[in-house]
């Protein structure tokens, strides 16, 4: 079972912390947590999305005990990138690179709505936040996502086709 899925919740560790090193005693942490609470673990629920939801809340409170919470991105992601990556477009790349400059609650909502796949009341009550605010910190991000791409030369729809294209990667990233 931890070799089943120690890759992708490494992963999930690297995008919130962003360090290689931290994010292993993330991972090690959440596989403690995960077997010491298997007993609250529902059958009705899937077994990926328990233990996803388990290193998400780990990584969070590791990063809040270590007074990271708010600090800005390291630059340290492309250490945790899985070799699945490698196959990535350039654009892809630059997409990382755009997020690792994002603020970390930013950072934060990008993942947990456009790669982890949470609704905004789902991210509100992860982050105890309101809706609204997960809502507009997406903007946020969204938006410094895009003015990042803006070149003064560029026309409107060319800045356009550069933010859905930094979606669509967002998404291709988390299928992968």
């Amino acid at each position: 079972m931890v070799e089943m899925y120690s890759d992708d919740l490494f992963n999930i560790c690297c995008r919130y912390v962003q360090d290689q090193s931290f994010a292993k005693d993330c991972l090690q942490e959440s596989w403690i947590q995960i077997f010491w609470n298997l007993d609250k673990y529902k059958e009705e629920g899937k077994w990926e999305s328990w233990i996803k939801m388990v290193t998400i809340n780990k990584c969070k409170e590791m990063l809040r005990k270590e007074g990271k919470w708010k600090v800005s991105a390291i630059d340290h992601i492309d250490e945790c990138l899985d070799s699945n990556v490698e196959d990535l477009i350039i654009e892809e790349e630059n997409v990382n690179m755009f997020l690792d400059k994002l603020p970390q609650r930013y950072r934060m909502v990008v993942n947990l709505y456009l790669v982890e796949g949470y609704n905004h009341k789902e991210i509100a009550a992860f982050l105890e936040i309101t809706e609204s605010s997960s809502r507009s910190l997406l903007s946020r991000a969204l938006k410094l996502l895009k003015d990042a791409f803006k070149e003064p030369d560029q026309s409107e729809s060319i800045k356009n086709t550069q933010v859905k294209r930094i979606r669509n990667s967002i998404y291709k990233k988390a299928i992968i």
